[in-house]
């Protein structure tokens, strides 16, 4: 009964108040909107859906930086490797004050790794940032977290409200365990057994317990109208004119949500996307090549600039 209670609890208030971000954005009932809110940037907007800063955030921020004139993207046409390529960053211009805190932290980290060719001072390859950048990345992480915090939209870090219910279900499973040890020697038998897997029900809900303010909300379901309009019917009410002035703006966003196939969809009625001065690659240019490129772009950054070291290999906390 007390599992009960305590699954009822994470999955059913708690929920409640979680559930218009949870999953793929529905079209219906949900007022499609053109443009990202208030100018949120994609890894706000990933943290605002998803309550967690999901490693996707970081390539998300970087193909953003590019788009925005901060650096270029190079694929090595020296790489032969379909699946494997290496990327070269190329820098464009300093952190300045149009930047976020957590912007700044990621563009000035990715020039700053200590593996870069000496010929090379304002570029890296993104094959020599694997296991530098993990402390940055973690930096940039916490930076977004503040950054929510202090915009009033959660009502307190994301990732401390998990980590705090994670220690407390791991405490609720370690005194159910010394508890039923004990029971199994008296005649209470496994009457404690509730409480020992209550703990790992707290520790799964955990990544439930972080609180959107009204003001988060709100935000919320401006930000699921705009993640509708680059879903397939949202790409299907775009004209195509106008959506290739969209390409790489919103790209970062359909990179964060997930959705980079549907929103170069767009193009393929006007035969391919616009050449654009941040991405270059020395292979044919259509529409399906720029989203598998792009798409690989994006997974390979994201497992490199968040590979763990070695030397702190298992002990990435809670």
């Amino acid at each position: 009964m007390a599992v009960l209670l305590v699954l009822g609890w994470l999955f059913g208030i708690v929920g409640r108040e979680r559930r218009p971000g949870a999953g793929a954005a529905s079209v219906a009932g949900t007022i499609v909107e053109s443009a990202p809110p208030e100018g949120i940037r994609p890894a706000q907007a990933g943290l605002l859906v998803d309550e967690v800063v999901n490693p996707v955030a970081i390539p998300a921020t970087v193909v953003d930086l590019a788009v925005r004139g901060y650096l270029r993207i190079e694929e090595d046409p020296a790489n032969d490797d379909w699946e494997n390529p290496d990327w070269r960053l190329v820098k464009l211009k300093p952190a300045d004050k149009d930047l976020l805190d957590y912007e700044r932290v990621l563009l000035d980290g990715l020039f700053a790794s200590p593996r870069r060719r000496a010929e090379d001072a304002e570029a890296v390859w993104l094959s020599e940032l694997e296991q530098d950048f993990y402390h940055r990345s973690r930096l940039v992480r916490s930076r977004l977290y503040q950054d929510a915090v202090q915009r009033g939209w959660f009502s307190d870090h994301p990732d401390e409200v998990q980590r705090r219910w994670r220690l407390r279900g791991l405490a609720v499973t370690l005194v159910g365990a010394v508890l039923t040890l004990v029971a199994a020697l008296t005649t209470y038998g496994l009457v404690p057994i509730p409480v020992l897997l209550a703990g790992p029900a707290l520790m799964i809900g955990a990544r439930r317990m972080p609180r959107r303010t009204p003001v988060g909300a709100e935000l919320l379901r401006r930000v699921n109208g705009f993640r509708a309009y680059l879903q397939p019917v949202g790409v299907d009410r775009a004209d195509p004119a106008q959506a290739a002035d969209q390409l790489s703006p919103y790209l970062p966003y359909a990179i964060m949500f997930g959705l980079t196939e549907q929103w170069t969809r767009t193009f393929e009625p006007v035969g391919a996307p616009p050449k654009t001065p941040w991405f270059e690659s020395h292979r044919p240019y259509t529409p399906h090549r720029f989203h598998n490129r792009i798409h690989l772009f994006s997974s390979s950054s994201a497992a490199i600039l968040s590979a763990t070291p070695p030397a702190v290999s298992g002990f990435s906390g809670f």
